[in-house]
């Protein structure tokens, strides 16, 4: 199912979800692939970001949901970081792949920028989301 909901406001919910099912269920009414794909990049020991280093940038005061860019349109180019994707091409020059990065993290909203740096660093800072859940609301995620 897709959702008009930014990714830090899908786990917001998730956060202040009561039980463990609630949270299960928050994930599985908002765990379109995008998603999925973005808590398997995050989490699995596997997926390597082939990133020189993470860029200083300056995070956007633009309100929610009026910013240029978030996560989920974002997933669509993060395979060019992960050398094992099928649509992985070549590594980029250290310059190019900074100017890229900085301006995917000034473009989107702050919250969102801090889930793609805790997704580059395997760290997301959302209460509660481990492997282990993630697993059970999705058990084809090969976690």
């Amino acid at each position: 199912m897709s959702s008009n909901k930014l990714y830090h406001e899908i786990f917001r919910e998730f956060e202040s979800a009561g039980t463990r099912k609630d949270k299960v269920a928050v994930l599985q009414k908002y765990g379109d692939k995008r998603l999925q794909d973005f808590l398997l990049f995050s989490m699995h020991p596997s997926v390597k970001f082939d990133i020189t280093k993470l860029p200083d940038y300056k995070p956007s005061v633009i309100p929610e949901g009026l910013n240029y860019t978030n996560l989920a349109f974002e997933m669509d180019r993060l395979y060019i970081f992960i050398p094992e994707h099928p649509r992985y091409r070549v590594k980029l020059p250290e310059r190019k792949e900074q100017e890229i990065l900085h301006t995917m993290l000034e473009s989107m909203h702050a919250e969102e920028a801090k889930l793609l740096m805790g997704c580059f660093k395997k760290n997301l800072p959302v209460k509660g989301l481990t492997p282990k859940i993630v697993k059970e609301a999705f058990p084809n995620l090969p976690l």
